[in-house]
């Protein structure tokens, strides 16, 4: 068989394109893992804002609990996943991603797993 005859992989050559997509999800992730590990697990904090939650910075935290209590990051992340499937607009994927990202750190890994598959595939697709 001609060498001509198979198909070539240029996956190398999407590789800045999908770096360009994926940056803003890489970087929503470490803030994120830095609210995680800062602001939401130091048992400090939690006794520190035990009295009065919604005071001061302490509402912000309680904001942020709430936020992950429900999953709403990654309910939020699988809506706008979907969106940008039926839109198939590779910003709003990025926008998914980086909610995805977001709610995988943040503890609502099951419906961000689905975001981010999604909208990984709608990055991928041309």
């Amino acid at each position: 068989m001609p060498e001509r005859a198979l198909p070539r992989l240029r996956a190398h050559a999407r590789a800045p394109e999908f770096l360009r997509a994926a940056w803003p999800a890489l970087l929503l992730m470490l803030v994120a893992a830095l609210l995680r590990y800062f602001v939401v697990e130091p048992e400090s904090i939690a006794h520190a804002c035990q009295p009065d939650p919604w005071s001061g910075l302490c509402g912000a935290r309680s904001a942020l609990v709430h936020a992950f209590l429900g999953q709403g990051i990654g309910w939020a992340a699988l809506l706008v996943a979907v969106v940008a499937a039926i839109l198939r607009r590779r910003a709003v994927a990025s926008l998914a991603l980086a909610l995805a990202g977001a709610g995988l750190v943040l503890y609502s890994a099951e419906p961000s797993a689905a975001a981010l598959v999604l909208s990984l595939l709608v990055l991928a697709r041309r």
